[in-house]
């Protein structure tokens, strides 16, 4: 029984599809939809590429605070050396002091920075999920033949909404 009424499913995808799908190509909602799909694309488009262009400026900043915070404990170890010696040396311990304010200030830098560091991958994932779904849609309701009617009243009038969309019938 399943397979008869699947079989039935596919002829009628078989021979109707065709008949829908020219239907809808005459469609001016749809093609005002593609027209904003084709649009949105773009937009995440340009975000992916901000996100790229983010990640590798992020590394490099995060990068820069772990040097620094690799400098200032490295100079916090040179002087809990030198004040193993020099137990009593008041400027010693203060130089310490400094120093671990210092490394705490570039702790406390670095923590922050993270923040928003560790949200980055959520927000490109985010835009590349958009875009894929966006070209979904198109790929699935937009492309192929759309009727002259439709072409023409929209792609022969200079409307920036339909500029993208209709620079892939010319």
């Amino acid at each position: 029984m399943q397979n008869h009424v699947s079989a039935t499913v596919m002829l009628f995808a078989v021979f109707c599809n065709p008949l829908m799908a020219q239907e809808m190509k005459s469609n001016p909602d749809l093609f005002s939809q593609c027209a904003d799909d084709y649009n949105n694309r773009a937009v995440y488009r340009a975000r992916l590429e901000d996100g790229i262009s983010r990640a590798k400026y992020m590394n490099a900043e995060r990068s820069k605070l772990e040097d620094t915070i690799n400098v200032h404990a490295t100079e916090i170890k040179r002087l809990d050396e030198i004040l193993e010696i020099m137990r009593n040396s008041d400027s010693v311990k203060n130089k310490r002091d400094r120093a671990y304010r210092r490394y705490s200030i570039a702790f406390d830098e670095y923590n922050e920075f993270n923040v928003g560091f560790k949200r980055e991958p959520a927000a490109y994932q985010h835009n590349a999920d958009r875009a894929n779904s966006i070209s979904d849609r198109i790929r699935s309701q937009c492309l192929g033949t759309w009727s002259g009617k439709i072409l023409g009243r929209f792609c022969g009038h200079d409307y920036k909404r339909y500029q993208r969309f209709c620079a892939v019938f010319n």
